[in-house]
């Protein structure tokens, strides 16, 4: 059951970045107070005493993902990371034994620029 507005998510989502209500009004092209009645009017079906408070129930209930692009960028780098990654072995007998990973420092420099994340 979906407690809130879609608009309401998309206003606790931008005030869960630390954003005013002018920079979430000009985010979304609404005025500053309109930003104001639609935060009051989830903060009232949430149960929330205030806008931070707002922000961590609709978290907590799913209602928005306060992470959002920063988990996803996160995964993109790791996965960068994965990709210029070198396995290390060792020769033991007849047999090639993995025994770690090496990551030349370009590689890791190209892997973490903004550049790399797409």
């Amino acid at each position: 059951m979906t407690r809130l507005t879609e608009r309401q998510r998309q206003i606790l989502t931008l005030a869960a970045e630390g954003l005013t209500y002018a920079e979430i009004g000009e985010r979304l092209f609404i005025a500053a107070a309109t930003v104001k009645v639609h935060l009051n009017g989830a903060s009232s079906r949430l149960g929330a005493n205030d806008r931070a408070h707002a922000v961590v129930l609709a978290s907590r209930l799913g209602e928005i993902d306060v992470l959002g692009n920063a988990t996803q960028e996160a995964a993109a780098r790791v996965r960068a990371l994965c990709a210029a990654a070198e396995p290390v072995t060792i020769q033991a007998g007849r047999s090639t034994v993995p025994v770690g990973w090496t990551l030349d420092p370009a590689a890791v420099e190209r892997a973490l620029s903004p550049r790399s994340v797409a």
